[in-house]
């Protein structure tokens, strides 16, 4: 009996301390291996020139990195860990018209993004790119 006592003991406190820690911290993408995913299907990526004079501006905690991707820009949001991540991708309203209180009017289709560390915004109707974009980084934020 103080066998089996000892024994459920052990798997009691195993299963406790395996619900303390957060495996999602650890479970990223970032922005280097999704820029290498997209080449992978055969996009050429680059990381365009800022313009002088130009002001950086970002409705999230941190501020984006541009990319084009075959023309196509994409702003990438890295963060330092997950929860903040999330936190901001949960600002984004269905249709993106809204990230947190301000209103947002894109130029064509908005497309947000959030896996792991970060979100990534394609603002436009390219059908190919949306569905590599979807199936690297999973279902878009906004319809």
């Amino acid at each position: 009996m103080r066998k089996f006592n000892l024994v459920f003991l052990i798997l009691i406190t195993l299963l406790f301390l395996s619900g303390c820690t957060n495996n999602e911290e650890y479970e990223s993408l970032e922005t280097e291996t999704f820029i290498q995913s997209l080449k992978d299907r055969g996009y050429t990526v680059i990381k365009p020139e800022i313009e002088e004079g130009t002001t950086p501006h970002t409705f999230f905690s941190v501020y984006p990195t541009y990319y084009e991707a075959d023309g196509k820009r994409l702003a990438i949001y890295e963060y330092k860990n997950v929860k903040k991540a999330k936190k901001d991708s949960e600002m984004i309203s269905k249709d993106g018209s809204t990230i947190g209180n301000a209103q947002v009017e894109p130029i064509d289709q908005p497309h947000y993004y959030h896996i792991g560390k970060i979100i990534v915004s394609y603002i436009g109707s390219d059908a190919e790119l949306q569905k590599d974009l979807s199936e690297i980084l999973g279902k878009s934020i906004t319809n």
